[in-house]
């Protein structure tokens, strides 16, 4: 019987990952390890701890792209209110709204693209 195939976010415990590996077969290890173009060569033990550290990286992965959607989520609510105010107000003078707007803009450009807050 093949193994269906291992997501990260199915295993989450280190331990519980050692606990599921060591049920499977040697062949549905490698079969795991294959999928993720990884070496499916050695020992039962260090296929297990081979694909181990390979989930452990993919979650770790994921977290941090939730991560970084949820900022950009925010900054993106913060700049529209941001922009949604200086619209309403008449306090500001155009260009200087129109800087404000631009300014919010780059900042999200750059969060999204991964640059670093200045």
């Amino acid at each position: 019987m093949r193994a269906k195939k291992i997501h990260s976010s199915q295993l989450r415990n280190f331990q519980i990952c050692r606990l599921v590996f060591c049920d499977l077969q040697v062949n549905d290890l490698r079969v795991e390890l294959e999928s993720r173009n990884l070496s499916s060569k050695g020992l039962k033990s260090q296929l297990i701890a081979r694909l181990t550290k390979a989930l452990k990286s993919e979650q770790e992965k994921e977290e941090e792209e939730k991560e970084k959607k949820e900022e950009v989520n925010y900054l993106h609510i913060v700049c529209l209110s941001v922009i949604h105010v200086l619209h309403k107000n008449d306090s500001f003078m155009p260009f200087e709204k129109s800087f404000i707007i631009s300014v919010c803009r780059k900042f999200i450009i750059q969060r999204i693209c991964g640059g670093k807050r200045d």
